[in-house]
């Protein structure tokens, strides 16, 4: 099993700063959109994984279970995740935080989006007024390992 340790490996074998890591590592993708890194922790706009050797979800009960199990695991992020759209046909889930960060008019909340049980998309939304854009976020090393050993996880049903 991939851990988060061999993904946070990745992440700091190069030179800090900007960098978009790509890397397969048994038999799943990871992209990492980094922004830095310090000693402690991680700097990123964005996370995918993809896992295409294994069948992932063949239905909406399956995703179902699926979801509520990682709302219930994704409990160290500072703003809990709850589903917030299930769309049957495309077997698509997409969860968001359910009390946002507010700032006067301005929302900030994570999202993350699974796809059929095997990829997997984690962002974070500042929502102006109903303009949206990708911002950065930042998780300690050990809350960074946490998350990708959980998504690495549910893609490969481990």
């Amino acid at each position: 099993m991939v851990t988060g340790d061999r993904v946070l490996e990745l992440v700091r074998s190069g030179i800090p700063g900007k960098a978009i890591i790509s890397k397969e590592l048994d038999g799943v993708e990871y992209f990492i959109r980094l922004e830095d890194r310090d000693k402690y922790s991680i700097l990123f706009s964005e996370v995918g994984l993809i896992n295409d050797s294994h069948q992932g979800v063949d239905d909406a009960d399956n995703l179902e279970k699926v979801v509520h199990e990682l709302e219930v695991r994704l409990s160290f992020l500072t703003e809990e995740m709850k589903l917030v759209e299930l769309e049957q046909n495309s077997l698509t889930a997409l969860l968001r935080s359910h009390k946002p960060e507010k700032d006067g008019d301005l929302l900030r909340y994570y999202e993350l989006l699974l796809s059929k049980g095997k990829k997997i998309n984690f962002y974070r939304i500042e929502n102006n007024k109903g303009e949206k854009s990708k911002i950065n976020m930042v998780l300690p090393d050990n809350l960074f390992v946490q998350l990708m050993t959980l998504l690495t996880g549910v893609i490969k049903e481990e």
